[in-house]
């Protein structure tokens, strides 16, 4: 099991996230959709099919109109540092009663050598991580939203393999005085049901959120704010992102978390793009005016890109096409 640690500390080292204490599973609490990637996943409160599965089920509060809904499909790659990737294939089902989503997430840490106790060469072995999960949202009268998903994850890292369970609850509110909406979750609650081998115990990086999504009233821009912790690891979150509409169609989306400071601690260093992001893309299902009972029909079609600067790690930088149907 010596190598096996071994791996896991590597793997750790690799991942998009802070220098702080983290699980091997931080990766759940990470964009893998440009959108969110780019906002530096501050959309806690906005109405977003592809980001909601992953950071707020409430989101999935997205129909064209009461009678004619649309169907969705997304696919997002996202290339994390030292070739690691993620792949994420999302459907969602909306009814004029509630919303359906399906997702699929493959975490591909890669191809590793494999030696024995003796040091000689072995077969090679690789290292992933598969999550399958489904969400639902339904509406709670004209102002409140509520969701929650629930899935399964399978690790598997050389002959070792683990199982969990875990789920997800949202709220999203509509603030019609403010021309905002509200948001808060509680993401990747769960159990083990197998754990690796004799190694340490693992936990799940169960996340709690709050945030804040406001339409400027002189401003082509949409700002998302959030906060809240990894209580997994005690770390303390904070989130500022904005989407700016270029276009009828087009959108510029920036975005700072709280990475920058992270990076100042110990032997590592923050320079000037630490913690933060910034993509482009088609601009999302959610109306320009978050009080506003429907949403538009921008496109049939949509690409996003997005990159994230994580300091001394390099960066992160995802992909994706989303089809209505």
């Amino acid at each position: 099991m010596s190598r096996t640690l071994l791996v896991s500390l590597m793997v750790g080292l690799w991942l998009p996230t802070t220098p702080e204490a983290q699980t091997s599973f931080d990766w759940l609490n990470d964009a893998v959709h440009p959108r969110g990637m780019a906002l530096a996943n501050a959309s806690v409160a906005a109405v977003n099919p592809a980001e909601a599965l992953n950071l707020n089920p409430a989101g999935l509060r997205w129909l064209v109109s009461p009678s004619s809904p649309a169907r969705t499909f997304q696919l997002s790659l996202c290339r994390y540092p030292a070739g690691v990737n993620q792949l994420m294939t999302q459907i969602i089902l909306p009814t004029s009663a509630q919303v359906l989503g399906i997702e699929i997430r493959r975490f591909n840490y890669g191809t590793f050598p494999g030696y024995d106790e003796e040091g000689l060469r072995q077969e090679d072995y690789s290292a992933a991580d598969v999550l399958v999960r489904g969400g639902m949202m339904r509406h709670m009268g004209k102002y409140l939203a509520a969701g929650t998903t629930a899935g399964i994850l399978s690790s598997r890292l050389e002959e070792s393999t683990a199982l969990a369970v875990l789920w997800s609850f949202g709220l999203q509110l509509e603030a019609a005085p403010l021309g905002a909406r509200l948001g808060a979750v509680v993401l990747n609650r769960g159990r083990f049901i197998t754990q690796y081998g004799n190694t340490r115990p693992d936990s799940l990086p169960a996340t709690w959120l709050v945030g804040l999504t406001k339409s400027l009233a002189y401003l082509p821009l949409i700002l998302h704010i959030s906060a809240g912790e990894n209580t997994a690891t005690g770390q303390l979150l904070w989130r500022l992102g904005g989407e700016f509409r270029l276009h009828r169609k087009l959108a510029l989306r920036l975005g700072v978390d709280q990475g920058k400071l992270d990076y100042h601690r110990g032997n590592t260093y923050a320079d000037l793009l630490s913690g933060l992001s910034l993509g482009f893309g088609t601009l999302s299902a959610e109306t320009t005016n978050p009080s506003a009972t429907g949403l538009k029909r921008f496109t049939g079609f949509s690409l996003d890109g997005a990159v994230k600067f994580a300091g001394p790690l390099g960066f992160s930088a995802s992909f994706a096409l989303g089809l209505k149907f």
